[in-house]
């Protein structure tokens, strides 16, 4: 059986997003993270290796 370690964490940001963002890369799980802001994703992502995607939710245009 193959067991895949991924997570999408959305409000990663900052906050409880940011440090689940941490504790799931700690252990070894590729992780997508979500946020509106692109900055402080990016900082997140040189300092865990998680894989930013800046998006805001309530943007009905930004999915087009």
């Amino acid at each position: 059986m193959t067991v895949y370690k991924f997570a999408l964490v959305a409000g990663a940001s900052r906050g409880i997003g940011a440090e689940t963002v941490r504790k799931f890369r700690a252990i070894g799980m590729e992780v997508h993270a979500v946020a509106r802001s692109a900055d402080d994703l990016e900082a997140l992502s040189g300092e865990t290796g998680c894989i930013p995607h800046a998006l805001d939710v309530t943007d009905n245009a930004a999915g087009k």
